[in-house]
């Protein structure tokens, strides 16, 4: 039998499981001139070199290869998806296999499921016991990440997260924009503010515009105009 391909420590997979919008936004991670399948990025880290986004047709199979998983289905979909059979042996580590990590990560940006919540589906639906959890995450970003100026907001939790980890967290979305972290209880206020706020923006752009138009300007420079003060605004 031929010897597992071990991955460098420098080399992390990430799966993604949920293909909805807030996914599609984050197609700025993967590297546009590859085949989706075989999709890779430099980190520009000490400690990490490539992280490696791969395509298959079974969420299985997906978190067995991987490291990370990001879980961006809708938040009633996630007790199943996670208690699918096999899902436990595919989220636990096997050294063999060649990962690059002692504990897998699931990151959550799956809007009003909390860490608590998701660490119980991995014990009561999943079965996994005491501290053999994989690290659990929960972050928020937004729309915007489409064109790299998401808001992510990432949930602190006790016992806070390893350094090594806070920093992957913090490269991997900065990649999309900006990051700040923020204690559980703001999590609510901060969907409202980051996650729906684009809405709210483009509500108040949209008005701006119509003001131009009932004061005599043409539709698309009244929008053009209206997007890009508040872009300036923005900007000062």
């Amino acid at each position: 039998m031929a010897a597992p391909q071990v991955k460098s420590s420098s080399e992390l997979t990430m799966a993604v499981l949920g293909c909805g919008k807030n996914n599609g936004h984050l197609h700025p991670l993967r590297h546009p001139h590859l085949p989706h399948h075989h999709r890779r990025f430099p980190l520009v880290k000490p400690s990490v070199s490539t992280l490696r986004v791969a395509q298959s047709t079974s969420n299985v199979s997906a978190v067995a290869e991987a490291d990370i998983i990001l879980l961006g289905c809708k938040p009633y979909m996630v007790s199943g998806l996670l208690s699918a059979s096999g899902m436990k042996e595919a989220l636990t580590v096997n050294h063999t296999s060649g990962h690059a990590r002692k504990q897998k990560i699931i990151i959550s940006i799956c809007a009003g499921v909390t860490v608590p919540q998701l660490e119980q589906i991995l014990r009561e639906d999943v079965g996994f016991q005491g501290n053999d959890l994989p690290i659990v995450v929960r972050a928020m970003p937004n729309t915007a990440s489409k064109i790299r100026e998401s808001m992510t907001v990432i949930n602190t939790v006790d016992p806070p997260l390893s350094d090594s980890v806070t920093e992957l967290l913090t490269w991997i979305f900065e990649r999309i924009g900006e990051v700040v972290y923020l204690p559980p209880n703001l999590m609510d206020a901060c969907t409202s503010l980051c996650a729906s706020g684009t809405a709210f923006f483009a509500l108040m752009m949209e008005a701006a515009a119509d003001g131009g138009v009932a004061m005599g300007l043409p539709r698309a420079e009244a929008t053009r105009m209206a997007a890009q003060t508040m872009r300036g605004a923005a900007g000062l």
